[in-house]
């Protein structure tokens, strides 16, 4: 093993010095003029392999340290063009969502109201519904000019009314809320009852003669007795009739034709 290693050494040193003559060689008769000796040709041929290997690496080098430079730039551009699509794809969600507010906003306001009350836009912030409580929080209060029991609609319908007014926000009671009770008829046959809040999206409207002329999809509306809505504003729609063989009412299952579930935007009626 040690003559060997030797002998590496020695083959490596000789190479090596070859290889520094020859440089100098070609160095100096480059400063000559007329034609190369056969000992320069000669050694030009020996050391030309070399010199070879010796280009094609640094060219090597070159073309792999410029091809990572352009990637690194291309990685940099796509970083960029990515930020920019996500920056562009977030204004054109705002601009969507801001479409579709206006035009919520834009059927509410079309409505043909029954009441020459003064009104004012407000949208929810947030909900507190258990099983049988069903309220939201709007962000319009007192400085709006807000007051309790002021009465909430949508282009649909009525959603409930203000019990709790805040200089900046109000808790609204919504009519599916089992506190909430409206005097009510039913818009064909005008016979009277109340609507109470039953929960889970749901009314009953109560205290409903025996002889009245009720039928499923009737709809149902405000009498305008109470003084917290106005009359004629659409209530729900009749969905079952419970008649029992004893008693002096009949129980109405009613859906509320506004969709609770789904508010963001409603009117306030302003008191006069």
């Amino acid at each position: 093993m040690q003559k060997k290693n030797s002998k590496g050494k020695k083959f490596f040193t000789t190479l090596s010095f070859i290889l520094i003559i020859s440089f100098a060689l070609i160095s100096f008769s480059q400063k000559l003029r007329g034609n190369p000796t056969f000992f320069q040709s000669a050694i030009t041929t020996l050391i030309f392999p070399f010199q070879t290997f010796f280009d094609s690496a640094i060219q090597k080098t070159e073309d792999l340290f410029d091809g990572y430079i352009f990637l690194t730039n291309v990685s940099q551009e796509n970083e960029t063009l990515k930020k920019e699509i996500e920056k562009l794809q977030n204004q054109r969600n705002k601009l969507i969502e801001n479409i579709f507010q206006l035009q919520r906003e834009y059927n509410i306001l079309q409505r043909p109201m029954e009441s020459n009350r003064k009104s004012i836009m407000a949208s929810v912030i947030g909900k507190d519904s258990g099983q049988w409580l069903k309220t939201v929080i709007i962000d319009k209060g007192s400085e709006a000019g807000l007051v309790k029991n002021s009465a909430t609609v949508t282009d649909r319908g009525i959603v409930g009314q203000v019990i709790e007014a805040n200089p900046k926000s109000s808790k609204i009671l919504l009519i599916s809320d089992n506190r909430s009770a409206i005097d009510a008829i039913f818009q064909r046959s005008r016979y009277p009852g109340v609507v109470f809040g039953a929960g889970k999206q749901m009314c009953k409207m109560r205290f409903v003669s025996m002889e009245a002329d009720v039928k499923e999809g009737d709809k149902i509306i405000s009498s305008g007795m109470g003084g917290v809505f106005p009359k004629g504003l659409t209530i729900g729609t009749v969905s079952k009739i419970i008649k029992k063989k004893q008693g002096l009412f009949q129980e109405i299952e009613v859906v509320p034709n506004v969709d609770l579930s789904r508010l963001e935007e409603m009117l306030v009626l302003l008191p006069d």
